[in-house]
């Protein structure tokens, strides 16, 4: 008897962590198998004992409410965090064609400071030395493309000036 609920523990052990990689699908597909094993259990114990399956049965149940309960109040907790959080979408959307100051030079890669975070940065006008303002053009997976901020603007003139 022991030896089948040792068993029974470890496939609905197994079961569980493949519905977790198998996501939400897999997760259902568990839970059932997992309940059947739970359930076989206690047939299991009622075959052997006639006395204890009401025993078994309430603490199934009870066991069942609590987990369900913990899993509710869990997933919204987890659901308002993530719903709170800027979406990295909207992270980099405010970076992009922000400016920054460099803390490393770049040459043509190094480090920026955007928006209070430390980036890697690439060059796309040669070298810029430490202390310089940049202005990010491009976001490439997690690496800046940045040109340095205007120093010397020189007028244009109107070609029929000339």
């Amino acid at each position: 008897m022991l030896v089948l609920d040792v068993v029974l523990v470890i496939a609905t052990v197994a079961v569980i962590a493949a519905g977790l990689h198998l996501g939400p699908h897999g997760s259902i597909v568990a839970g059932v198998i997992g309940t059947l094993l739970a359930l076989s259990s206690i047939v299991l114990a009622a075959s052997v004992s006639q006395r204890s399956v009401p025993t078994l049965l309430w603490i199934l149940i009870g066991f069942a409410l609590l987990a369900s309960v913990a899993a509710w109040v869990a997933g919204i907790y987890l659901i308002r965090r993530t719903r709170s959080m800027p979406s990295m979408s909207n992270r980099l959307a405010r970076i992009y064609d922000s400016q920054g100051t460099v803390t490393a030079d770049i040459d043509p890669i190094g480090t920026v400071l955007i928006a209070g975070e430390s980036w890697s940065a690439e060059s796309q006008a040669g070298r810029i030395p430490l202390g310089s303002k940049v202005f990010v053009t491009d976001i490439v997976g997690l690496r800046l493309k940045v040109i340095p901020e205007a120093t010397n603007v020189t007028e244009t003139k109107n070609p029929k000036e000339l």
